[in-house]
C-alpha cells in the first residue's frame, strides 16, 4: 500500500546528484593541489635541507678530526671546495625533489 509520500528516483535527479557530487571532488582536489600540498612540499624541502646541512657539518667537523684539529675548524682549501661542493649539490637536489613557489 503506497502512502503517496514515496519518492520516485529519475533520471534527472541521479543525474543532479552525480553533477554535485562531481563537483564536491573537484573543489576537494584544487583546495588539496592549492592549500595543503604546498604545504607539505616546503616542509619537506625544510627536511631536506636539514639533513644536507647537518650532513655537511658531520663531514666537515670528520675532516677536522682527521686533520687533528678541533670541532668546526678550518680546513685547507681543496677540503673546504669539496665539501661546500657536495653541500651545494645536495641543497639543489632537495630544490629539485621538493619544488615550491
Amino acid at each position: 500500500m503506497k502512502t503517496g509520500k514515496e519518492k520516485k528516483i529519475t533520471l534527472n535527479g541521479i543525474l543532479k546528484l552525480t553533477a554535485i557530487f562531481g563537483i564536491l571532488i573537484i573543489s576537494g582536489t584544487i583546495f588539496y593541489h592549492l592549500a595543503i600540498h604546498p604545504k607539505q612540499m616546503e616542509k619537506e624541502l625544510d627536511i631536506c635541507l636539514a639533513k644536507t646541512k647537518t650532513g655537511y657539518l658531520a663531514s666537515w667537523n670528520a675532516a677536522c678530526k682527521e686533520n687533528g684539529k678541533k670541532y668546526s675548524c678550518s680546513l685547507p682549501k681543496h677540503q673546504a671546495k669539496a665539501l661546500n661542493e657536495t653541500l651545494q649539490s645536495n641543497k639543489e637536489t632537495c630544490f629539485r625533489r621538493y619544488p615550491v613557489k
